[in-house]
């Protein structure tokens, strides 16, 4: 697979409850590759596609999804209360 768009992201989530933080996709329209790396403690992410939206996925520490059929075009996470927590993302789209 070649992607021709890619986009590394850096997060601190450091808010509690049911608030989901949105990553900002950063151009992309159409995201096929999606690495999340989460440190400290497990996170949640939630994608939108077209075969959903808010598709939950718990990720403890690490997160590879690559889709060559389904695009995701949204993205948020969450964390465990009180707990500081670092996440690095990369977001990729194919040719």
């Amino acid at each position: 697979m070649v992607y021709v768009n890619q986009q590394s992201v850096e997060l601190l989530i450091d808010k509690d409850g049911s608030i989901f933080k949105s990553v900002d996709l950063g151009g992309l329209s159409n995201v096929n590759f999606l690495s999340v790396r989460a440190v400290g403690v497990k996170i949640r992410v939630r994608i939108t596609s077209a075969d959903g939206t808010n598709q939950s996925i718990p990720v403890d520490p690490i997160l590879v999804l690559r889709s060559d059929s389904v695009n995701i075009t949204a993205l948020d996470l969450t964390r465990l209360a009180n707990t500081e927590t670092e996440v690095y993302i990369v977001l990729a789209e194919r040719a």
